[in-house]
């Protein structure tokens, strides 16, 4: 009895100590899920004054446990990163240890600083003086051997400008036969190129008709566009004035962020300037990030049917394309 006693503490305590850790679990993975990363950025300025660009960046996490901010002001850039109470990074009060070290080092150390090879007091002992001369005796005497001609290499060159023209004319072949292979090479190898295009593009077309290739796509666009609803920032507003020397390219941008026009035209106003380059405004969001949105989006996408069946058709695609290459 008194075994069966001690088996069964023991299999209360290891039951309490697999709950407790299951527990600590679950309440890791929820706070993963539902604390949310709150992040503000703001900036301003004007390109053609630089001196007056300010900029700061914010990141906050369960309850400011971990937190990473950053500024740049006064064409200078500041960052901190923190954990609980350790901090790593640069105040805006410190300067670069570079700097730090120029100005402790004083101006007569600068000035005297020796000269390697040199004795203190300027003078070189006879020694030093006699390997010296010896050095330049040795080096005299092998520029005036360089100096002699050597018959040998007369003879070299004089057979090497009687060779015969023909071989000049072989190279020239030669050359001309390496080209006109390249350039049948790289012909055929285009050729071939155009001949697979033509079959992916008719396997493309097949692909983006199937009814559940469709279906797919639909309920993908569908999750997307929630998602980055979840995603957007909860408070922003901005200005922002921009142009070019070319009138043509200040409308050409103005044309590509029409485009983009749903997600930012409610709190950013973008004014075009056709008659000078410019660049300058101001800019400020503030939001926060929830992962439960973003693992209820990967759920949502992996549990239909039509969209498992379209990845893996994609990737079988992508391997059959791989061998015709190869």
């Amino acid at each position: 009895m008194i075994i069966v006693h001690i088996l069964l503490w023991i299999l209360k305590i290891a039951g309490i100590l697999l709950l407790l850790v299951l527990g600590l679990l679950l309440l890791g993975i929820l706070t993963v899920l539902f604390v949310p990363v709150r992040y503000e950025l703001s900036a301003s300025g004007d390109i053609e004054e630089p001196e007056k660009i300010t900029g700061k960046i914010s990141i906050r996490y369960f309850f400011r446990l971990i937190r990473f901010q950053a500024a740049y002001e006064n064409q200078k850039f500041h960052w901190m990163a923190g954990i609980a109470w350790k901090k790593i990074g640069q105040d805006k009060n410190e300067e670069p240890e570079e700097e730090i070290q120029e100005k402790e080092t004083p101006e007569k150390y600068k000035e005297d600083k020796k000269v390697p090879g040199r004795p203190e007091g300027g003078t070189r002992e006879p020694e030093e003086q006699e390997g010296r001369g010896k050095e330049n005796d040795s080096r005299k005497r092998e520029a005036v051997k360089k100096e002699k001609p050597d018959p040998e290499k007369k003879q070299e060159e004089k057979s090497a400008k009687e060779k015969p023209q023909s071989r000049k004319g072989e190279k020239k072949e030669s050359g001309w036969q390496r080209i006109s292979g390249k350039i049948k090479y790289t012909f055929q190898r285009i050729c071939d190129k155009i001949k697979t295009l033509s079959k992916t593009k008719d396997r493309i077309e097949k692909f983006i008709k199937d009814e559940v290739h469709q279906s797919a796509f639909k309920k993908g666009k569908i999750v997307l566009i929630h998602f980055i609803k979840t995603w957007m920032p909860k408070e922003a507003r901005g200005y922002v004035e921009y142009g070019f020397d070319d009138p043509y390219y200040t409308g050409k941008l103005l044309s590509w962020l029409a485009l983009f026009y749903p997600f930012f035209g409610k709190w950013l106003q973008i004014a075009p300037d056709f008659e000078k380059p410019a660049l300058n405004g101001s800019i400020f969001i503030k939001g926060h990030l929830r992962m439960n949105h973003l693992a209820a989006a990967a759920v949502r996408l992996v549990a239909d049917k039509n969209i498992r069946s379209t990845a893996k058709e994609v990737l079988h695609l992508l391997k059959r394309q791989k061998k015709e290459e190869s």
